[in-house]
């Protein structure tokens, strides 16, 4: 029992006394981009509200300059949920909350990641798990469709061709 002090003592001291960091890159992918549009997104880490802006400039390390895609980095101790409001304001559009969730955190360098649409009367947010801008995803689809129509037709032409030859054979 004389010990117990001066175990727990070394063990502290050796430990460092901190949790370990962990981050969280919020991404928002939108081709919607009406004047004067702010992102921002709302968290609240370890009791302590953060409030960070989104940027699409490349300011922030995980952020591509212009590519519709607005990143920020969130920083602190180690959390398994973290509650997260996403806000849009823009020239005639007052802050609004488009989403709001508890995200779970699995991983020390954690990605989420939005899309933003907006249907001309009110934006909103769905949770996605690439952050492709919306019309940049329906391309990638019709693209695919169009690559096997593609190869359909040529199978068509060549098993046309086949037998068209086997006819003249005959």
């Amino acid at each position: 029992m004389l010990f117990l002090p001066a175990i727990t003592t070394t063990l502290a001291l050796l430990s460092g006394g901190q949790a370990a960091e962990q981050q969280a890159v919020i991404e928002v992918a939108t081709r919607w981009r009406p004047p004067g549009l702010r992102i921002e997104v709302e968290a609240d880490w370890l009791g302590e509200t953060h409030v960070v802006p989104l940027t699409d400039d490349g300011a922030d390390p995980a952020d591509q300059p212009r590519d519709n895609v607005w990143a920020a980095t969130l920083e602190g101790g180690r959390v398994r949920a973290l509650p997260l409001r996403i806000a849009v304001a823009a020239q005639g559009l007052p802050r609004t909350v488009i989403a709001e969730r508890l995200e779970p955190i699995v991983s020390t360098d954690a990605r989420i990641s939005f899309a933003l649409e907006h249907d001309g009367r009110r934006p909103s947010a769905r949770r996605v798990a690439i952050p492709a801008p919306p019309r940049a995803v329906q391309m990638n689809q019709v693209a695919r469709l169009a690559m096997w129509a593609g190869w359909g037709a040529m199978a068509f032409l060549y098993v046309s061709w086949l037998v068209g030859r086997a006819l003249d054979e005959r």
